[in-house]
């Protein structure tokens, strides 16, 4: 009996101490959200210490986990799926107006799939690259060309296909998600610094690294 009666006061001097550091606890909480204190909820008669925001109703339920994680996966997926119907840049052969092996392949996917499916194709535009001694107007002019060549080609393709409103669903457009590549780098080098054509001291100028003077690497310069 002496043991049974020790045992049950260890046991409510335990929950004494328990409630009292629960209690410390809620209080620096409280103190940490800025001296809020989640009030108890009243429902009919009953005062349940509940916490929560009083605005929401005892009957309230919350969603199903996952539910707006899920959403938004969802979304990713839908908008990943519409760049399937999308024919980049680097599917066309040597980039000209002819469609390598990769871009038939994906064009004859796309022909089955177009007739059960209301999305548009899309192409991506071909940005300007301005030559050695051509002006900026005659490269928007060759890709103008170029983006409209490769229309005809896709649309004609689709057409044989059983594609028969191709020509209303094959558009061109730039692609605003996709950055630049590492194979583009010696263009736009050269194009915005100018490193194997500039006069100046930097990069590729007469003294610079790539240049015709006497800096790193003159005359047999990176570019």
């Amino acid at each position: 009996m002496i043991g049974r009666f020790a045992g049950q006061a260890l046991i409510e001097s335990s929950g004494v101490v328990l409630a009292e550091r629960l209690h410390v606890a809620d209080t620096w909480w409280s103190r940490l959200r800025g001296g809020h204190r989640a009030r108890p909820a009243e429902c009919g008669n009953e005062r349940l210490p509940i916490r929560r925001t009083p605005d929401f109703s005892c009957e309230a339920i919350p969603a199903p986990p996952g539910t707006y994680v899920t959403q938004w996966n969802d979304a990713m997926i839908c908008r990943a799926r519409r760049h399937q119907f999308v024919i980049s840049r680097h599917e066309w052969y040597s980039g000209g107006p002819e469609l390598g092996p990769k871009g038939r392949v994906h064009l004859k996917q796309l022909a089955s799939q177009l007739p059960y499916l209301p999305d548009p194709v899309l192409i991506e535009a071909e940005p300007p690259q301005v030559g050695y001694n051509e002006s900026l107007d005659d490269a928007l002019e060759r890709s103008h060309r170029l983006d409209q060549q490769r229309r005809a080609a896709v649309v004609e393709f689709l057409v044989q296909a059983g594609v028969p409103d191709a020509e209303q669903r094959v558009t061109v457009a730039p692609m605003e998600h996709v950055g630049v590549r590492g194979i583009e780098a010696p263009r736009i080098y050269n194009q915005y610094l100018q490193g194997g054509r500039s006069g100046g001291g930097g990069f590729g100028g007469g003294g610079g690294v790539g240049g015709t003077g006497g800096g790193i690497g003159g005359g047999g310069g990176f570019f």
